[in-house]
């Protein structure tokens, strides 16, 4: 495999937004991908599929090596990073199952170039070499022109040359940015599937991040996670806990007691820590529309997650009062 999807985050974080002032970063998987947060500005988003808390806590150490200035986290507390077994933790992998894994093909390069690397994932094999470009003697100056040019203007993209230095008033001016309701009023992938079918991938889900067990959760899972939350206040780094909505068939037909202890630390972070928490949970009473799977957003509906995260931004950063429309 290449390092492509890895590459592609890491340098738009490093370098895309280099010299800007990033207020806020958010950290979470697919789940989080559907915050649809209407910026006009840069922010850190560090949201990829497979950020487990061990990836987390390297992308956190990334925000705070390059952008120490950022007033606060967005953190995906949702209790999948909890329960996966070998999938997400690697355990029992080669070193070269872990360099192919899903892990390191989103994430690698925030892991890779850390010298704690080794004490969290172990060995891990190096990429694969990249294929050379087999071209005619004659087309291929041609064609790594244009490329090297195609790089060199990505470089400097004119938008972040002039972004100010402090952009929260502006940005708290949203209320045109977003429709003012829901209104579900067609249907999503998740809605028009059987009833059969839906039990059946539901069924998948949760056997796939063990949420049919009454637990314990991955200790390496849980101490990461911490660690991610400790290093980001330790440097003066608010975080704000998220937890991301899922179709309501989906949550009842997972272990109760696996979701109390899960309830229980995210609270008890939450206490020690002093942080927020946005629990969007409720948000499931909208039905299956307002869902592309069983706990996955729909895309049409992700700006309601994000307004509220601007919300709650806006309230906790601005003196003045948050749009609320």
């Amino acid at each position: 495999m290449t390092k492509q999807k890895a590459d592609d985050e890491y340098n738009n974080f490093v370098r895309w937004h280099a010299g800007t002032n990033l207020e806020i970063a958010l950290i979470g998987t697919s789940h989080s991908r559907k915050w649809d947060i209407r910026l006009g500005y840069p922010m850190g988003d560090l949201r990829k599929p497979h950020t487990i808390p061990t990836v987390m806590y390297f992308k956190a150490k990334t925000i705070i090596k390059y952008h120490p200035e950022t007033k606060v986290v967005y953190l995906e507390a949702d209790d999948h990073l909890f329960f996966n077994g070998e999938h997400y933790t690697l355990d029992g992998f080669t070193p070269e199952q872990k360099r192919n894994s899903k892990v390191f093909e989103w994430n690698g390069n925030f892991i890779d170039g850390d010298d704690e690397k080794h004490i969290v994932f172990g060995e891990v094999a190096p990429y694969s070499a990249t294929p050379k470009l087999l071209l005619q003697d004659d087309v291929r100056p041609i064609v790594i022109k244009r490329i090297m040019a195609n790089i060199y203007t990505g470089l400097k993209p004119a938008a972040l040359s002039s972004a100010p230095v402090n952009f929260v008033e502006n940005w708290c001016n949203f209320s045109s940015l977003y429709p003012e309701n829901v209104d579900l009023n067609h249907d999503s992938t998740w809605s028009i599937r059987t009833q059969q079918d839906k039990n059946e991938r539901m069924a998948n889900r949760i056997i796939e991040h063990h949420l049919d067990q009454p637990g314990p959760m991955k200790d390496s899972m849980l101490v990461y996670y911490e660690k991610t939350i400790k290093i980001l206040k330790d440097h003066n780094i608010d975080v704000v806990l998220v937890l991301n909505p899922e179709a309501k068939e989906f949550e009842a037909r997972k272990n109760p007691e696996g979701q109390k202890i899960h309830q229980e630390f995210i609270h008890m972070l939450a206490d020690k820590y002093q942080l927020r928490i946005l629990d969007f949970r409720e948000l499931s009473a909208y039905g299956d529309r307002f869902f592309e799977d069983a706990d996955h957003v729909a895309d049409d509906w992700g700006w309601v997650l994000g307004k509220k995260i601007m919300q709650d931004f806006c309230s906790s950063y601005q003196n003045a009062a948050p749009d609320n429309t």
